[in-house]
């Protein structure tokens, strides 16, 4: 996942996913369509609600938000696991190389056989 075009794949897969999450949480909900309290107050007692925000955009018609929005959140997603996966390459090269350096070459100071 080093090359710009794994993550450009990456990137994409994750917004198309999150596109395809807001059009199934508008069909798999159809309480979103009769909604009709939306409000930009903030209230932390419906936190839970914020999974709901792509079939809320769909039915409020603004796929160019929700576009906006997934491209954005995929492109973090995408930089996440990329941060993710160095890591643990990483850490497991550095696993590799302190095993390696912890073996001991062993060495005779007679040797078996006559030079």
């Amino acid at each position: 996942m080093d090359s710009v075009r794994s993550f450009v794949r990456l990137w994409a897969g994750l917004t198309l996913a999150i596109l395809a999450y807001a059009f199934l949480d508008l069909r798999m909900h159809p309480w979103l369509l009769d909604e009709q309290h939306f409000t930009m107050t903030p209230d932390l007692a419906r936190v839970g609600d914020l999974a709901h925000w792509g079939g809320r955009l769909l039915r409020e018609n603004a796929v160019s938000l929700l576009v906006g929005n997934a491209l954005v959140l995929g492109g973090l997603l995408a930089l996440c696991g990329r941060w993710l996966t160095r890591r643990l390459r990483g850490s497991s090269a550095a696993l590799r190389a302190s095993v390696q350096e912890s073996v001991v070459e062993r060495v005779s100071v007679f040797p078996t056989e006559p030079p």
